[in-house]
């Protein structure tokens, strides 16, 4: 599935979080050299990420943050 199309997927709830999450980072966020560099800004420090959405318990933040632990 193509990275749009996962994403409308996910927004409709047609696929469930962990399938989303886990295509998704081996789609954008595995080898990014921006999760790296997040992840070792958190090893020394406080990183605050910061999402404009109406479902805070389910939104890319959370998968973000998953890949930048996994990467510490």
């Amino acid at each position: 599935m193509a990275e749009g199309e996962l994403r409308t997927a996910w927004h409709h709830h047609e696929i469930p979080d962990d399938e989303f999450a886990e295509c998704h980072h081996a789609a954008e966020l595995d080898g990014n050299p921006g999760v790296t560099e997040l992840a070792e800004k958190a090893r020394t420090g406080t990183v605050t990420l910061l999402v404009a959405t109406r479902d805070v318990a389910r939104n890319h933040a959370h998968v973000l943050a998953q890949a930048i632990e996994a990467a510490e």
